[in-house]
């Protein structure tokens, strides 16, 4: 017991070097799960490096540290909240697509970083509840468009269904919001 408490002290001592380097900033405090941060600093909550199954979550702790650095280095709050819309699922929606803009320019910059997140979306467990299915189809739409990989296969029947909406969309649109990754301006707009 004690060997894997020293694993994941070390593997925590890793991840908040790694979340200070990607972001280019060292003012970061990152704390896990329920842990009490008492700073100023700009703070990021990972989830708690666990074991689960006999298995500790290494990838989903990976995966959430290289989101949230990218989210520091690469989206501006004041853009982001300038556009931001107004209702609870149009913010949920439009929350999802920058999300996934700031990753798509981290994936182009860092290959680790690309091999963290697909593993982490091959994994993902879905929201069943037929209310939020729509959240995780449009974020496994985005990811098919944004990072062109096959092999996320998420879709079920009602992701299909969803495809079909969103492509009416987009149809006109995805190759402007595409080519506007690297503005977040014009891409939040």
């Amino acid at each position: 017991m004690e060997k894997k408490n020293e694993i994941i002290e070390n593997f925590k001592t890793a991840l908040k070097s790694t979340v200070r380097s990607i972001s280019n900033k060292d003012d970061i405090e990152v704390s896990f799960g329920g842990q009490i941060v008492s700073s100023d600093k700009n703070i990021i909550k990972l989830p708690e490096i666990d074991q689960q199954q006999n298995e500790i979550n290494f990838s989903k702790a990976r995966a959430y540290a290289d989101s949230e650095s990218l989210k520091l280095k690469f989206s501006n709050d004041e853009i982001y909240k300038n556009y931001e819309p107004k209702g609870t699922k149009a913010k949920k929606l439009y929350e999802i697509a920058e999300k996934i803009r700031y990753e798509t320019l981290g994936t182009k910059e860092y290959k680790g970083i690309k091999n963290n997140l697909l593993d982490f979306y091959a994994k993902k467990k879905l929201d069943q509840s037929k209310q939020n299915q729509i959240y995780d189809a449009f974020e496994f739409y985005l990811l098919k468009e944004f990072f062109k990989e096959k092999d996320l296969k998420k879709e079920n029947s009602s992701f299909t269904k969803y495809k079909k909406d969103f492509d009416k969309i987009f149809k006109y649109k995805l190759s402007e919001v595409k080519e506007s990754v690297n503005d977040q301006k014009t891409f939040n707009s």
